[in-house]
C-alpha cells in the first residue's frame, strides 16, 4: 500500500499514540508510541517527528527509550518558560508513563527538543496501588500559578498540581459518573475553548478502549469547569458524543503552546490495527483539527477545521470536471437535499458518504481490503444542518470527512487496490477540489 502524503507516518516499523505534542521555537513537534524494530507493538519508545507547516514531516531519531524503570508509554511536553523545574529557562519538559512492574509517571528535559535526559528523581508520581495508571497530559493553569497533570486511573480520571513538574500533590478526580461508554480510560486532555458566544469552557477528551458501545477504541467529549484542581463536568449528556463517528480516530492530544486548540490522532482502532497492510511502516495520524465550540439544539458540541499553516499545501479550489479527482487532496461537495457519493476506482472498489433524512453516513463495505469482521460496515451520526457542505481529506489508506460546519466527522481508514480517483454523485450537488502540492 502507498505511503501517505501529507499525514504524519514513521519511517519504518509501529507507532501508535501521539504524545508530546508541542508548538516550541516556532516548530511543530510530535513524539509517538513507537516501536523502532517491529512491525507490531513492542518496547515503546518516544518517536519523534516535526514540521513547519503540519503535512511536511521530518523525522528525528527516537527521543526517548526504556530505562530500568519501564519502557515508555504516552504522555505530554511542556515549555518551562519560567524555569520553575530548574532544567533551564524554555526547556522542553516531557512527561510520560514508566511502565515497568506497575505504571508510575517520570519526566525528562531537553534544551535543543531532541536530545532529553530523564530527571533522576524518577518516578515523580509513584503508582498509588492500581493497575491502570498512565497517559499524563500536563499543562501550565495560570489562574493559579502552578503545572496540572490529568492522567487515566482505570475507569477514572486523577488530578494532581505542582510548583516545579517534580513534586506533585493530588488534587481530585472525575468520573466513573458521566462516563456513558465502556472501556478503559486512557489518553486524556484538558483544555479551554471559548464557545461562538465568547464564553469559555473546559473540554475535557477521554479515550475509551475498545466495547460493544464504542464498535472499537474512541474518545469521548466531556465539557465543563476546571479550578485548577478538579474539573467538574456541568453539561450533562443522554448519548455519548464522540470526537469522531468513524472507527479510525484514537487517543488525540492538543498541540502545547498552540492556539486555536489543535489536536493529533492516531488514525487505526486497536481491534485490527496490528493487521493493517502497509508495507515498511504501520500506524499512522490524522490530519491537524483545530477546534471550536458551537452550540446546538443538544447543547454545545465540538467543530473542526484545517489550520491555515496545513491549507497552505494545498491548491486553490477548482471545481471538478468530468467527476475525476486528484489521488491525495481536499475535496469540498456543496449540495441541495439530500445525496449520496461515493469514491471510486477502475477496480469497482468505493467509498459511500452521504446525508439522508438528517442523518450523515458513511461506508466502507466495499472500500477495499477488509481486514477485520468489524471493518466493512456503515456508521452514521446526527447532523443539525444537513445542507452544510462536506469537506473531505483524501490521502492513501484513509478518509477524513466533515459534515455539519465541521461538528460531524468521520474518520476511516481504507486499502483500495487502487487509489480512489474518480468521484460519482446521486443528488443534487457540486465538488471542488484542492490539490496537494507535495
Amino acid at each position: 500500500m502507498n505511503r501517505p502524503a501529507f499525514h504524519l507516518t514513521p519511517e519504518k516499523n509501529w507507532c501508535n499514540d501521539p504524545n508530546g505534542l508541542i508548538f516550541w521555537n516556532g516548530r511543530y513537534h510530535a513524539f509517538y508510541q513507537h516501536h523502532p524494530y517491529g512491525m507490531a507493538g513492542g518496547p515503546m519508545h518516544w518517536g519523534h517527528a516535526s514540521s513547519t507547516d503540519l503535512a511536511h514531516w521530518h523525522t528525528h531519531p527516537v527521543a526517548i527509550a526504556p530505562c530500568d524503570l519501564g519502557v515508555i508509554f504516552s504522555g505530554s511536553a511542556v515549555e518551562d518558560v519560567q524555569n520553575s523545574a530548574g532544567f533551564g529557562k524554555g526547556a522542553m519538559i516531557a512527561m510520560f508513563t514508566l511502565h515497568g512492574e506497575n505504571e508510575a509517571q517520570g519526566i525528562a528535559w531537553s534544551t535543543d527538543g531532541e536530545h532529553f535526559e530523564f530527571y533522576e528523581g524518577n518516578p515523580v508520581i509513584p503508582n498509588p496501588g492500581i493497575r491502570d495508571f498512565r497517559d499524563p497530559k500536563a499543562f501550565y493553569y495560570a489562574p493559579g500559578g502552578h503545572w496540572c497533570v490529568v492522567l487515566a486511573a482505570g475507569d477514572r480520571l486523577h488530578f494532581y498540581k505542582s510548583p516545579d513538574m517534580k513534586h506533585w500533590e493530588k488534587s481530585g478526580e472525575f468520573g466513573p459518573e458521566g462516563n456513558l461508554a465502556g472501556g478503559v480510560w486512557e489518553c486524556p486532555d484538558l483544555f479551554p475553548v471559548t464557545d461562538d458566544k465568547g464564553q469559555s469552557h473546559w473540554v475535557l477528551l477521554v479515550s475509551m478502549g475498545a466495547d460493544g458501545c464504542s464498535k472499537g477504541s474512541r474518545t469521548q467529549v466531556f465539557v465543563g469547569d476546571f479550578d485548577g484542581n478538579r474539573f467538574v463536568q456541568t453539561q450533562k449528556e443522554e448519548e455519548v458524543v464522540w470526537l469522531d463517528w468513524g472507527m479510525d480516530n484514537y487517543a488525540g492530544v492538543s498541540f502545547s503552546g498552540l492556539e486555536p486548540r489543535t489536536i493529533l490522532s492516531w488514525m487505526s482502532n486497536w481491534l485490527y490495527a496490528d493487521k493493517t497492510p502497509t508495507q515498511d511502516f504501520r500506524g499512522q495520524m490524522t490530519a491537524p483539527r483545530a477546534l471550536a465550540l458551537t452550540e446546538t439544539p443538544k447543547g454545545l458540541r465540538l467543530s473542526y477545521r484545517l489550520p491555515q499553516a496545513f491549507l497552505n499545501n494545498f491548491s486553490l479550489e477548482k471545481p471538478v470536471e468530468a467527476g475525476a479527482i486528484a489521488e491525495c487532496g481536499l475535496l469540498r461537495l456543496a449540495h441541495q437535499g439530500d445525496f449520496e457519493a461515493a469514491l471510486q476506482n477502475a477496480q469497482g472498489e468505493q467509498f459511500v458518504f452521504g446525508v439522508k433524512d438528517g442523518v450523515g453516513y458513511v461506508d466502507r463495505t466495499r472500500s477495499g481490503k477488509d481486514i477485520h469482521p468489524v471493518f466493512a460496515q456503515r456508521l452514521t451520526c446526527e447532523v443539525f444542518r444537513p445542507e452544510s457542505d462536506w469537506l473531505i481529506v483524501l490521502d492513501a489508506n484513509g478518509v477524513e470527512l466533515f459534515a455539519d460546519e465541521g461538528r460531524a466527522a468521520f474518520t476511516m481508514l481504507c486499502f483500495p487496490e487502487t487509489p480512489y480517483d474518480r468521484i460519482q454523485i446521486q443528488g443534487r450537488a457540486q465538488v471542488f477540489q484542492r490539490q496537494y502540492w507535495g
